[in-house]
């Protein structure tokens, strides 16, 4: 995990980059999955759970952002 700043909007965020691996990569989108699944599902923001903002992929490692 790292500390970074959003220059487009203007936020800090938290990235955590998933090392390209195939066991990883498979793990990182369940992942995805699962926090996007509960950030769709939580409106009211109850669920203690870090919020997903996005996500890319870069030189074939997965990168969450937070």
């Amino acid at each position: 995990m790292f500390k970074v700043f959003d220059h487009k909007n203007k936020e800090e965020a938290a990235l955590k980059i998933v090392k390209n691996d195939p066991k990883f990569s498979k793990q990182a989108f369940t992942e995805i999955k699962i926090l996007s699944h509960i950030k769709e599902k939580d409106n009211e923001q109850q669920s203690n759970i870090v919020r997903i903002k996005d996500f890319v992929v870069f030189r074939k490692h997965v990168c969450i952002i937070f």
